[in-house]
């Protein structure tokens, strides 16, 4: 398996009968809280370790996630995303190509307020 930071295999859905194997497999548990999913609870397939960060659609990559902590994997699946491509990022692009970060933003200055007349920060009186 080969991790691309750019990169990934296609999502892959499953049919109602996967999803239906996969319930009765994983004991109808969420694998992140543990909880029981209750009859007419809605629930999401997932790959336990996301298809951004170099997981596949192998069934073993498959479990069930609640829909309590379906909200949660995704931020943390999208920070562990932003992390690999910062990283593939500084090794692969020459520093004098990149990006600058904040470049054209004048950022508020804590004490300081916007004069338009100006057109710069001033202290607040």
């Amino acid at each position: 398996m080969t991790t691309h930071a750019f990169r990934h295999e296609p999502r892959s859905t499953l049919s109602d009968q996967q999803r239906a194997k996969l319930f009765l497999e994983r004991g109808g548990r969420c694998h992140r809280c543990t909880r029981k999913i209750m009859h007419g609870e809605k629930w999401f397939d997932e790959h336990v370790h996301s298809l951004g960060t170099g997981g596949g659609n192998d069934w073993r990559n498959r479990d069930l996630t609640c829909i309590n902590c379906f909200p949660l994997k995704n931020a943390e699946d999208a920070g562990k995303q932003a992390k690999v491509r910062e990283l593939a990022v500084s090794h692969i692009i020459p520093p004098s190509q990149r990006q600058k970060k904040g470049k054209g933003w004048k950022w508020k200055k804590v004490g300081m307020k916007y004069d338009w007349e100006k057109r710069r920060y001033v202290p607040i009186e």
